[in-house]
C-alpha cells in the first residue's frame, strides 16, 4: 500500500476532485473548492494515483504542526475507491501518526475505524432526510407537534422567499450566535461568505429566507448544493422567529421545494439533544460520523490548544 504525503503544491487538484466526485459518497467538503477557501494551507494522503484520498488540514502553533476541523467543514475522512476498506483506513491513520502528534478531525460517516482507534473516536450526530419522495409521503414522517407548530406559523404575517446574498444570512447569524462559546473567527466568516459567492457562480447554493409582516428576516438558511446533497451550512432564527415557528415554516417549505428530487437534505449534526430532536421530527435518520482526537505531544504541552 502506497500512501504519499503531498504538500498543496504538489497536489493535482483535477484529479484530486474527480477522486472526490467519482466516490461512493461525494461530499462537498473535500472538494478543492471548499478546503481552499475555507483552509488555505492543506496537504493531502494519496493512495498510488489518486484512488484513494484524504485531506490534511493543518496549522502551526509553537513550532508544532496539528490537523484541527476547519469553520464550516462537517465531515472530512477517506474518498475513493477503497475509503470503507478498514485496511486502507487504517494504513491513513497510521501515516498521519507519523506526520502529526495532535489531531482532532472528523471523517465521514462510511469510513471504518479501526478498532484499535475506537478508544480515541467518538460519534456525532448528522440527521438526514431522503427528498426523493412525494411531499404527501415526507409530511407523513413529520410530527404531530411539528406539524403543529407549521400550522401555527401561518396564523402569522410570515412568508418563505429566495435570499440572493449570502452576506445578510451570514450577519444575522453572527449578531445572533457569536457570543456562544464555539465562536468562528472573523476571516472564517469572510471565507465563507467568499466561498459561498463561488459556488453560486457554478449553481451549487441555495439562500432561502423567512420575512415577517415588514419584510424583516427572522428565519435563514444557507445551503450547499451538489448533485446529492443539499448542505444546511448555516441556519439561523431570531427571536421574534421563534416567537412566530419560522423556523419550522423554513424547514417545512424548504422540503416542499426540493422534494421529488433525487436529494438527500442534510441537516448537519446535532449532538445538542434540543436540536437532533427539531431535526428528527422532521423524519429525519441519523447518519453519524465518528471524530478522532489523538494527543501525544510531550508533557509541557498537553495542555495545548488550537
Amino acid at each position: 500500500m502506497k500512501i504519499q504525503h503531498l504538500s498543496y503544491h504538489d497536489i493535482d487538484l483535477q484529479k484530486w476532485d474527480d477522486c472526490i466526485k467519482g466516490s461512493a459518497h461525494p461530499l462537498i467538503y473535500a472538494q478543492s473548492i471548499c478546503l481552499n477557501q475555507m483552509c488555505g494551507k492543506w496537504e493531502a494522503l494519496v493512495l498510488n494515483n489518486y484512488e484513494t484520498v484524504m485531506p490534511l488540514t493543518y496549522k502551526i502553533k509553537w513550532g508544532i504542526r496539528y490537523l484541527y476541523q476547519p469553520a464550516f467543514i462537517a465531515q472530512m475522512g477517506i474518498f475513493g475507491r477503497h475509503a470503507e476498506d478498514k485496511m486502507v483506513c487504517k494504513g491513513f491513520i497510521n501515516k498521519i501518526l507519523e506526520l502529526y502528534r495532535f489531531l482532532e478531525i472528523p471523517f465521514h460517516f462510511s469510513n471504518i475505524i479501526p478498532s484499535e482507534f475506537e478508544k480515541y473516536t467518538v460519534s456525532r450526530n448528522n440527521f438526514i432526510l431522503d427528498l426523493n419522495h412525494s411531499y404527501d409521503i415526507i409530511v407523513k414522517n413529520i410530527s404531530s407537534s411539528h406539524t403543529k407548530n407549521i400550522k401555527r406559523a401561518g396564523k402569522f404575517s410570515l412568508n418563505y422567499q429566495i435570499e440572493k446574498d449570502p452576506f445578510k444570512i451570514i450577519q444575522l447569524f453572527k449578531k445572533l450566535y457569536n457570543d456562544r462559546e464555539l465562536v468562528y473567527q472573523s476571516k472564517d466568516y469572510v471565507n465563507f461568505e467568499i466561498l459561498c459567492k463561488k459556488l453560486a457562480t457554478q449553481q451549487q447554493l441555495v439562500l432561502r429566507k423567512v420575512t415577517n409582516g415588514i419584510n424583516e428576516m427572522v428565519a435563514g438558511i444557507i445551503l450547499l448544493k451538489d448533485e446529492h446533497r443539499l448542505y444546511n451550512v448555516m441556519s439561523c432564527v431570531t427571536t421574534e422567529g421563534k416567537k412566530t415557528e419560522a423556523n419550522y415554516l423554513l424547514f417545512q417549505q424548504l422540503i416542499q421545494e426540493f422534494c421529488q428530487q433525487d436529494l438527500i437534505l442534510d441537516f448537519e449534526g446535532s449532538d445538542v439533544k434540543g436540536i437532533a430532536s427539531f431535526y428528527q421530527q422532521f423524519g429525519a435518520i441519523n447518519e453519524p460520523y465518528p471524530f478522532i482526537g489523538i494527543n501525544r505531544l510531550p508533557g509541557w504541552v498537553k495542555l495545548f490548544k488550537r
